[in-house]
């Protein structure tokens, strides 16, 4: 029944009801009512009348059989004093509270302010006139909040006395316990709510000590007086085992749950409930042995009754079952080999043979029980394992031991390049192994001068390379071709290695101008231009917009910014580096005459006096004026005559100077790639890609030369740590476009975590894998999903989302929105959701270059499309970035509004660059783990702001006015 209209006919049977009594009252004379005087009768009958009048009057009720609480002056008020100033509608604000006050959360700077409102919250409790200073309202109403479980039960399990019904919301906000049990209660279904409302003594008994409840009740199902566990019946034993009490007695398993090994068992309970059916399986096989993993898990670090919603460690024990990969017929993914793995996580030295098949419990355990710090690096190398030997021919099984044991001892330290090579789509074994030997050889010089150019110049050119792909310039069997020509060279050749690396950038400009580039122009251009991806010709629609008529062109839009950025940054250009390679390479042939040397020394004397670059400072931390100095002085030597050709020292002098002015011409041109916004501050000062830190000091807590990189101080200045491979990841912030240079009115919430993790989103954003087909199948779903969820009733929408994992938290919102007309039910879902929703079935592949970055969920640089919030999966760990990785609302809305619009696809990347810097610095949450409030945020974006941004675009050379010139 539609709420509205629900509430209009029980507002009308109370209504009656009220003169059906006054009536009956009216007309008995039969009894002692006959004695009493009017005036009585009067007096006693309209104090009853009222009362149901007041019913009557009162908002419709959540649910069947849900009482309501008042909560007068409402939630606002309440909000503030904590300090919280994101916009939650009454039962969210009322969670918020509970968790801010009760929930021992990190960085919220409450202090007084939360002792002062718990104190003022004690005395609205205790008495029901009046109302603190704190939620005085001129005017303003109450809100009507459930009351969960009826008013008596409250009174006589929580409390031990009696709490006036108007008073009981600051009675339950104000007492640890009762908060809470509230809390948990909230995620409960009907069922097993009803379970709870029949046995006051289990309230009783949680409501002593409700903190593992409040987090984990997500996982308690009672239905039809047993509980519901994963596995059935077929592991109830099991389920007893550990509990201690049988699941066909709720009461008593749910006490045991919740109090063994202080609520432990009660957050694996959650976990292994909240897994999907693979994976599910995969742990019901082993619970006994999974369990005491969770059981031991960071005991003197986290401890749930005092922090229930916080968990402290990303990579838990359940973060990692979660993510594991399972096989088709069963049981862990390859590779399987207990010994290999010992191998990988215990470091070089003699290793038992272990012939026993690795199982999820032992994985888990070697995953956790390693340093904080190291968890991490774990798990990442176990998925990329699974990941990449399912991809190699003849299976991950089939692989030798000594090369499995290669690939996967790796990744720890060398993720940077396994990850790119995996997204270049590399296969082969030999080709993984061939990179990792080149990788090792470029730092094996002593000389941390000559390795950190020799890093720069072979990372450089692989982003460069996976680059030309990623844009179609260069197809992606020809990348991974020039890829393998990188991997052939030695770097170990101090005087080939430098020649060679210019010899390949020549080969990329050649590929570049046989797919229909002009090949007259200076290296610097083409190298520029095919980057952008101006030799592949793409349709080019045109678009109406603000009265003018616009051609949008995404390749003149990039083409654009990289020039800006490569301007700004100045130093050394590519062509000159070049040049000098072709002088140096013909001073050194035997077969150059005389004349040709003297004229060859003259030229290069002359480009080295052009040199503008970072020869006046340092270049990756080292000073590299003697190389250049040697390189002069090696032409002048040869010009006249005082040199060998033939001399080994020469080769060597020149050769040094060459890899200078590559390594800084290459990096430049990374940085300028990773960079997204030209007119971000980094570019003020000098070529910050002259400041670049391969890490290889390796120090405590820095990345090293094959880590993904990471910001951080060097002396007076920033720097940037770690490998150029994947540098956009690591500049993502950079690729938020200010809309204004005034302050927010309200001071951000989101952490950096989940700026840099936003950042990352649009930076992953590839403008050339976006389709308008893509658009429009996302646009259709999206609309759909919304009409499904509009008609559903309650119950409908609860098994829609029940059937998309929404956790319990958000299903009651949803159903109360639906029961109490109170707005639209889908508030409470990503976009991410509606639109599976509105799909027949799993998401097309070609919705995956829309996708988020997967990095904080499994270490990888691919995207996808989230079809659930896994905010019950994920919830409790600050600072991983995973809520940026979760909610892709911003995205969804800016691809409806463009498919409403009709514009193109390729717009996105552009609008979103700008919106997601309004939504990170003016997006409120209430805590770290608010993520409703980032999603209602993204869906309210407004069609005004985005017609801004895409004004803005104009300038920035993406729209190209039709009438006038185009930008370049």
């Amino acid at each position: 029944m539609d709420g509205s209209v629900g509430a209009a006919i029980r507002r009308s049977v109370r209504i009656r009801a009220v003169t059906r009594v006054t009536e009956r009252a009216a007309a008995v004379n039969r009894r002692p009512w006959r004695r009493l005087t009017r005036q009585a009768r009067v007096l006693f009958v309209l104090p009853l009348a009222w009362c149901v009048v007041g019913l009557a009057n009162r908002p419709p009720q959540n649910g069947p059989g849900e009482d309501e609480m008042p909560l007068r002056g409402g939630t606002v008020r309440l909000l503030r004093a904590a300090g919280i100033r994101a916009p939650l509608e009454p039962s969210r604000a009322f969670l918020a509270l509970v968790r801010t006050l009760h929930g021992a959360l990190p960085a919220r700077a409450a202090g007084p302010r939360t002792a002062g409102l718990l104190s003022d919250l004690k005395a609205m409790s205790l008495r029901a006139e009046g109302l603190p200073a704190i939620s005085t309202d001129k005017g303003g109403e109450a809100e009507f909040l459930p009351t969960l479980l009826p008013p008596t039960s409250w009174e006589q399990a929580v409390f031990g006395r009696r709490v006036p019904l108007e008073t009981l919301a600051p009675a339950i906000l104000a007492d640890r316990g009762a908060a809470l049990l509230y809390y948990g209660l909230f995620a409960l279904d009907e069922k097993t709510l009803a379970f709870f409302a029949g046995h006051p003594s289990l309230v009783a008994s949680i409501a002593r000590d409700p903190a593992a409840f409040a987090a984990f009740a997500d996982g308690i199902v009672v239905h039809d007086g047993r509980m519901v566990l994963p596995g059935g019946a077929p592991l109830a034993a099991l389920w007893e085992d550990l509990a201690g009490a049988p699941p066909n007695d709720p009461e008593r398993f749910i006490e045991r749950l919740l109090q063994r090994d202080e609520g432990r068992l009660a957050w694996f309970l959650n976990a292994v409930s909240g897994l999907d059916g693979d994976h599910q399986a995969l742990a019901c096989l082993h619970l006994s042995q999974l369990y005491e993993t969770f059981s031991t898990f960071d005991r003197t670090a986290w401890s749930i009754p005092r922090a229930p919603f916080t968990r402290w460690s990303v990579v838990d024990p359940e973060f990692v079952l979660q993510r594991l990969a399972v096989a088709p017929g069963g049981g862990l993914a390859p590779p399987r080999d207990r010994g290999l793995w010992r191998r990988v996580f215990e470091g070089p030295g003699p290793v038992l043979a272990d012939p026993t098949p690795v199982t999820a419990p032992w994985l888990v355990r070697q995953i956790v029980s390693a340093n904080p710090k190291m968890r991490r690096a774990r798990l990442d190398t176990v998925l990329f394992a699974q990941r990449v030997f399912a991809k190699i021919p003849r299976g991950g099984a089939a692989i030798a031991s000594e090369t499995a044991l290669a690939l996967a001892s790796a990744f720890a330290g060398r993720e940077a390049l396994m990850t790119k090579l995996e997204a270049m789509g590399f296969t082969e074994a030999d080709d993984w192994l061939a990179a990792l030997g080149a990788a090792a050889v470029l730092t094996a010089d002593s000389d941390a001068r000559r390795a950190s150019q020799r890093l720069a110049m072979f990372q450089a050119m692989l982003t460069v390379i996976a680059r030309l792909a990623e844009v179609g310039t260069i197809g992606s069997p020809g990348a991974r071709d020039l890829a393998r020509s990188l991997f052939a060279q030695n770097p170990s050749d101090a005087v080939e290695y430098p020649h060679a690396i210019a010899r390949l950038v020549e080969s990329i400009l050649e590929r570049s101008a046989s797919a229909g580039q002009d090949a007259a122009g200076d290296a610097e251009t083409r190298l520029l231009d095919a980057l952008a991806g101006l030799p592949v010709e793409r349709s080019m629609p045109t678009v109406e917009w603000e009265g003018r008529r616009y051609r949008v062109d995404i390749r003149a839009a990039e083409r654009t910014r990289l020039g800006r950025i490569r301007r700004k940054q100045g130093g050394i250009d590519l062509q000159t580096a070049l040049d000098v390679h072709r002088l140096a390479s013909g001073l050194i042939d035997p077969a150059s005459s005389r004349e040709t040397v003297q004229r060859l020394s003259t030229s290069l004397l002359e480009a080295h006096s052009g040199l503008r670059g970072c020869d006046a400072r340092a270049l990756f931390g080292f000073d590299v004026r003697p190389a250049l100095e040697g390189l002069r002085t090696a032409a002048v030597e040869l010009g006249d005559g005082r040199a060998d050709r033939k001399s080994a020292e020469v080769a060597r002098r020149l050769a040094d100077g060459l890899a200078v002015l590559l390594a800084e011409a290459l990096t430049s041109h990374v940085y300028a790639l990773a960079i997204g916004d030209p007119d971000t501050p980094m570019l003020l000062a000098d070529n910050p890609a002259c400041r670049h830190d391969f890490g290889l000091d390796l120090r405590p807590g820095e990345p090293g030369p094959w880590s993904i990189a990471a910001g951080t101080h060097r002396g007076s200045g920033a720097a940037v740590v770690g490998s150029l491979v994947a540098l956009d990841r690591a500049l993502a912030s950079r690729w938020l476009r200010p809309t204004t240079m005034n302050a927010p009115d309200l001071p951000p919430t989101l952490t950096g975590e989940d700026v840099e993790g936003f950042g990352e989103s649009v930076a992953a954003l590839n403008a050339f894998r976006l389709t308008d087909r893509a658009r429009d199948t996302i646009s259709g779903a999206l609309r759909r999903g919304r009409e499904r969820l509009a008609a559903a009733s309650a119950d409908e929408a609860d098994a829609m989302a029940a059937s998309l994992g929404v956790d319990g938290w958000r299903r009651r919102l949803i159903r109360q929105a639906i029961r109490g007309d109170a707005g639209d039910a889908g508030q409470y879902m990503s976009l991410g959701e509606v639109m599976r929703l509105g799909l027949a079935g799993a998401p097309p592949a070609e919705l995956e270059g829309w996708g988020l970055p997967r990095r904080a969920i499994d270490g990888s640089l691919g995207t996808a499309v989230p079809g659930r919030l896994a905010w019950r999966e994920l919830t409790g760990r600050p600072g991983g970035g995973l809520m940026a990785a979760q909610v892709p609302d911003l995205q969804l809305r800016v691809v409806e509004w463009l498919a409403d619009l009709g514009l193109p696809a390729g717009l996105a990347p552009g609008i979103l660059a700008y919106a997601t810097w309004d939504l990170a610095s003016g997006a409120q949450m209430a805590d770290f783990d608010d993520w409703l409030s980032v999603i209602g945020a993204a869906q309210a974006l407004p069609a005004d702001r985005m017609e801004n941004y895409v004004s803005a675009m104009v300038a920035d050379g993406a729209l190209v006015d039709v009438e006038g010139k185009s930008r370049k």
